[in-house]
């Protein structure tokens, strides 16, 4: 069908933040990416033990919390998403992220402090809390990440990333790691995590490399793993 424009993403971000009755940020796309494994489950031509996933910064997000959502996605590779909300505005370095989608955050500003106010840290929480609920709590990926175990993930990130700062990267890993590491499989080649020295939002072709090697690493005929209990329920 045809796509909407970017001013219409936008727009449907504004309205998110007014009426609070949808959330077309990451999460109606990580539903969405759970019917497309819906659609190739009906196809004879998919193993469904063999379903892997990977996407770039947004797409990197969607792949996240989809993965970690659904069971049915055997391997993970989300590319410059991985992130702590939390930590960023926490630490006040929230400014990249926002930049992406500014108009819900100028709407927000208005709405709460006036016509013409600036974004402040207490604005971006507020935008994040009500567009993305739960987002700076138990659904951040320090939290949200370790529901993709015991299946194969691979973390991928630059360095120098100013969208989603590499300290927060390294908390959601070391939050997924240490349930991969409760289930006895966290050195087993499941996991991993790279972090691209020199490189801001981009996934360069050596990034594409190591996502395409693990990937078909861990989605080869005979090869998926992932048969521990799940964490997911529990959250």
């Amino acid at each position: 069908g045809e796509r909407g424009s970017v001013e219409d993403y936008q727009a449907s971000l504004v309205r998110a933040w007014k009426t609070g009755e949808e959330h077309p940020f990451m999460y109606d796309s990580a539903w969405d990416l759970s019917r497309v494994v819906d659609m190739l489950l009906t196809r004879a031509d998919v193993d469904p033990a063999r379903i892997g996933a990977t996407g770039v910064s947004l797409g990197g997000m969607i792949v996240w919390l989809a993965a970690a959502a659904d069971e049915r996605i055997a391997a993970a590779a989300p590319a410059i998403g991985v992130q702590s909300y939390r930590y960023a505005v926490e630490e006040e370095i929230w400014h990249a992220r926002v930049d992406t989608i500014r108009p819900v955050f100028e709407a927000a500003a208005a709405d709460l402090r006036g016509p013409g106010s600036p974004i402040t840290t207490k604005v971006v929480e507020k935008v994040w809390r009500r567009i993305l609920p739960g987002i700076m709590d138990e659904l951040d990926a320090p939290s949200s990440l370790r529901c993709v175990a015991p299946r194969p993930l691979l973390v991928i990130n630059g360095a120098e990333d100013p969208r989603c700062p590499a300290e927060g990267v390294r908390r959601a890993f070391a939050s997924a790691r240490a349930e991969y590491e409760r289930l006895g499989i966290a050195d087993d080649g499941r996991l991993e995590l790279h972090i691209a020295q020199g490189v801001e939002h981009e996934v360069t072709p050596a990034m594409w490399q190591a996502i395409d090697a693990f990937l078909e690493r861990h989605l080869e005929p005979h090869k998926v793993v992932g048969t521990v209990p799940s964490l997911r329920s529990r959250l």
